[in-house]
């Protein structure tokens, strides 16, 4: 069987370009030089990277603190607000009990069974003779049809 090498012939025959930059790069000095060259250029780009990304961190969790504090700032004014609306809400609740406290009081003090008319001194309450009275001070006479007994 007959061996024929192929290779030696490609390799011959290409002496253009592949060729040149292979024997200038067969020097380690080249070789150390463009590696140096290439570990230099990669490590400018991935501290260029980092330096980008932390501004871009920086700058983000520095308006997400500014968010954070407007929001504490608006919390906070709600919640004076509610302590101020619970102390009226106390104050209210203050004076609910005191009204009633007197109402009892005022009740305690009617003589015999409790009557509709105990708060009013003892005598009944006439509403139509409270409106009446009310309405002249206003100018407006009532309507005698609606009235059947005399008002005054």
């Amino acid at each position: 069987m007959i061996k024929i090498n192929l290779l030696d012939s490609v390799t011959e025959r290409h002496s253009g370009a592949a060729v040149a930059v292979e024997r200038k790069m067969s020097s380690p000095t080249s070789k150390l030089v463009l590696m140096s060259i290439t570990v230099a250029v990669l490590l400018a780009a991935v501290v260029g990277y980092d330096v980008i990304s932390s501004k871009m961190a920086f700058n983000k969790a520095t308006d997400d603190l500014a968010k954070e504090q407007e929001t504490a700032a608006t919390l906070e004014a709600v919640m004076k607000e509610q302590k101020e609306l619970e102390a009226k809400i106390a104050n209210i609740d203050n004076r609910i009990n005191a009204i009633k406290k007197l109402r009892d009081s005022q009740d305690r003090e009617c003589p015999g069974p409790i009557s509709p008319g105990c708060r009013t001194g003892g005598r009944p309450i006439d509403h139509q003779r409270q409106f009446a009275q009310r309405s002249y001070r206003y100018g407006i006479r009532p309507d005698p049809r609606v009235f059947k007994r005399p008002l005054l």
